[in-house]
C-alpha cells in the first residue's frame, strides 16, 4: 500500500495488473529486498485477490511458482548458519545463579522449547491451561512429577489432533514450578479449554508473558477477570534465545528461535531415540496414519526425548 500511495497508483492495487507487480516487485530487487521477503509480498497481494473475489496477477498455474524459481536463481542467498542449542547449553544455563525474573523466564522459556523440540511460533502460543501437572500420574505414581504440554496444532498436523509434548522430572521441571507460582500463572475460574479444546482460552495468562512481575506485584485484570498478560511474539523468543547465549558467553549471531528445535531434535537422534518416539515429542516428518494411533504401554517413551535433551540417561 506505501509503494501504490507513493506513486500515486492505488486505484491500481486491486485488481492488480501484472506490469503493476513486476514494477513493485523491480523496485524492492533494487531496494536490496530478499527473495523470502519478496514472496511474502507477493502471497499477500494474491491473498488479498481471492478474498474479494478477483483475479490475482500471477493466477496462471505454476506461473506464481516459475517466477519464484527464476527470481532465487539470480537473487538468493546462501542459507544462514544457525547452531542448535546443545545439551552443553541447556546444563549450563540450568545451572545460572543469580537471575533476574525476565532472565529466569528466558531461561525457562528456551530450555522447555528445546525439550519440546518446539517452533519459534509454537512456545508463544502456549497458555498456563496448555501445562498439565504430573499428567501420567494416573498410569504410575512414578510419573507424578512429570509435565504434559499440550500444543493445540502444529504445522504438519493436518488432522488438527494437537501433541502433548512431555518435561520429564528433574531440574527443569522445579525450575518450572517455581516460575509460574512466583509469576502467578494460574487457572482462571473461568478457563474454556475444557470446553473448547482447540481453541485459545479467553481468560488463561500466557505461559511465557512478556510483562514479568516485580515481588509483590498484582497482575493486571480485564475488566471481566481475564488476565491482562500478553504472549510473546516470534521475534521476542529469537531475542530470549540470544539473550541466554549472551549469558552463558556464547556469540549470540549464529543462534535464533529455531535453535531450540534444531537443538531438541539433534540431542534425540544422538540419544539414538526411535523414530517414532521422537515424532511424538517433535511433531516433525513424515508420520505413518499408523503414528496417530500410537500410545506407548510405558509413558516412560514419552519422556526419552526430553530426557535426551537435558542430559539425562535415556534408558
Amino acid at each position: 500500500m506505501t509503494w501504490l500511495l507513493a506513486h500515486e497508483v492505488a486505484d491500481e492495487g486491486l485488481p492488480m495488473a501484472l506490469a503493476t507487480l513486476e514494477a513493485l516487485t523491480m523496485e524492492w530487487l533494487i531496494a536490496g529486498a530478499s527473495v523470502s521477503t519478496i514472496k511474502n509480498m507477493w502471497s499477500a497481494v494474491e491473498d488479498r485477490h481471492r478474498m474479494f473475489g478477483h483475479q490475482p496477477p500471477l493466477w496462471q498455474p505454476g506461473a506464481f511458482r516459475r517466477r519464484l524459481k527464476a527470481l532465487s536463481s539470480i537473487h538468493g542467498s546462501p542459507t544462514k548458519l544457525v547452531f542448535p542449542v546443545g545439551v552443553h547449553h541447556i546444563k549450563a544455563m540450568l545451572r545460572l545463579i543469580g537471575l533476574s525474573p525476565l532472565q529466569r523466564r528466558n531461561v525457562i522459556l528456551v530450555a522447555v522449547g528445546t525439550v519440546m523440540c518446539a517452533r519459534p511460533c509454537e512456545v508463544p502460543s502456549l497458555q498456563v491451561c496448555d501445562a498439565h501437572w504430573g499428567v501420567d500420574a494416573a498410569f504410575h505414581p512414578q510419573f507424578a512429577d512429570g509435565i504434559g504440554l499440550k500444543v493445540k496444532k502444529r504445522k504438519n498436523d493436518v488432522a488438527r489432533r494437537g501433541l502433548m509434548t512431555r518435561v520429564p522430572e528433574g531440574t527443569l521441571q522445579r525450575f518450572m514450578l517455581a516460575y509460574v507460582q512466583e509469576q502467578r500463572l494460574t487457572v482462571r475460574p473461568r478457563c474454556t479449554k475444557v470446553e473448547k479444546p482447540g481453541a485459545r482460552c479467553p481468560y488463561c495468562p500466557p505461559l511465557f508473558p512478556k510483562m514479568i512481575l516485580r515481588p509483590g506485584q498484582v497482575p493486571p485484570r480485564r475488566d471481566n477477570g481475564a488476565d491482562a498478560r500478553l504472549a510473546m511474539t516470534r521475534q521476542n523468543v529469537s531475542t530470549a534465545v540470544k539473550s541466554v547465549m549472551e549469558m552463558l558467553d556464547v556469540d549470540p549471531r549464529h543462534f535464533s528461535g529455531k535453535s531450540m528445535r534444531r537443538g531438541g531434535l539433534s540431542a534425540a537422534i544422538t540419544a539414538k531415540v526411535p523414530a517414532p518416539i521422537l515424532y511424538l515429542q517433535s511433531g516433525h516428518g513424515k508420520k505413518k496414519a499408523a503414528y496417530d494411533y500410537i500410545v506407548p504401554d510405558d509413558p516412560t517413551l514419552l519422556y526419552m526425548t526430553g530426557r535426551a535433551v537435558l542430559g539425562m540417561p535415556v534408558v
